[in-house]
């Protein structure tokens, strides 16, 4: 089968890949391999049909389709226009200080962009926020192996936000982030171990304002109120990309998953506030000669 046109929407530099007279038998017959960094090599066992994995998303006549694992899906219109809907209308889009924009975050030694040297510099350069990134929390019975957030800031009027960041990586990246806002938010007001172990984590830093986040957040489940807090969304995208990436450029899986932890957010737990800030930053293209 020959399929006139597919356009692919290509996360990486955020531009519209037009894949003309497509034969889709081709697509099909040719694999992506897994590669090992442990092994340095291909793992030629491991592999997946290279249709399967390409995503996409297409408007035809008026009417819309999802490519994903190697099928076509319509999408239900009143779905896709009440999506839409909350995207325009109801979700607030944030700008954040000038001064945290454009912050290089390379890991030279790993040759990785790193969402995390973002966390640091913010906590560094802002007097009341402390760093969860990488903290290492148990909820209920579970591993220690939660974070709870990766910013928690109290601003100059004293309101504490919940900050999740995450670079923009692709929908399923995107999708983790909401995803993750929405478990830990709703175990931070249900749950006493987390609870225990969120003041546990900042009582055992060395911040100056400790004691400031320690009286608001109070050490009874019973007294954390949604209400008191807001939880802010933080995207990392590459300054050097060709659009730059707003709400309305999320893919539409992505919108949709954030329309539930919006409303789960907003609606059920009470939070103040739930936001979306697409932050530019600068990466650097690391290669590896071979």
């Amino acid at each position: 089968m020959i399929v006139s046109h597919i356009e692919i929407t290509d996360l990486n530099k955020l531009k519209v890949i037009k894949l003309e007279n497509v034969d889709v038998k081709q697509l099909k017959s040719k694999s992506v391999y897994a590669y090992s960094h442990d092994e340095n090599k291909i793992l030629d066992y491991r592999k997946w049909p290279l249709y399967s994995c390409i995503v996409a998303e297409i408007e035809v006549d008026g009417k819309y389709f999802i490519l994903s694992e190697g099928e076509w899906r319509k999408v239900d219109e009143s779905f896709y226009a009440s999506v839409n809907e909350f995207i325009s209308f109801e979700l607030e889009e944030r700008d954040i200080p000038a001064k945290f924009k454009y912050i290089n975050i390379a890991d030279c030694s790993r040759k990785q962009n790193r969402e995390e040297e973002f966390n640091k510099f913010y906590v560094n350069e802002s007097e009341k926020s402390l760093l969860f990134d990488k903290a290492r929390l148990r909820i209920g019975q579970s591993a220690k192996d939660n974070e709870f957030c990766d910013i928690l800031e109290m601003d100059p009027s004293g309101q504490v936000s919940i900050i999740h960041v995450k670079r923009y990586r692709g929908s399923s990246s995107i999708n983790h982030l909401f995803f993750q806002a929405r478990y830990y938010c709703e175990f931070f007001l249900s749950d006493e171990t987390f609870l225990r172990e969120i003041r546990g984590h900042i009582e055992a830093s060395d911040h100056t304002e400790k004691q400031c986040f320690l009286e608001y957040i109070r050490d009874d489940v019973a007294d954390v109120v949604g209400n008191e807090y807001e939880v802010k969304l933080w995207i990392l995208y590459d300054s050097s990309l060709d659009k730059v990436p707003d709400k309305s450029s999320l893919p539409l899986m992505a919108k949709y998953e954030l329309k539930l932890t919006y409303e789960r957010l907003r609606k059920v737990n009470k939070f103040k506030s739930v936001s979306l800030s697409m932050v530019p930053v600068t990466q650097i293209k690391f290669t590896t000669k071979k």
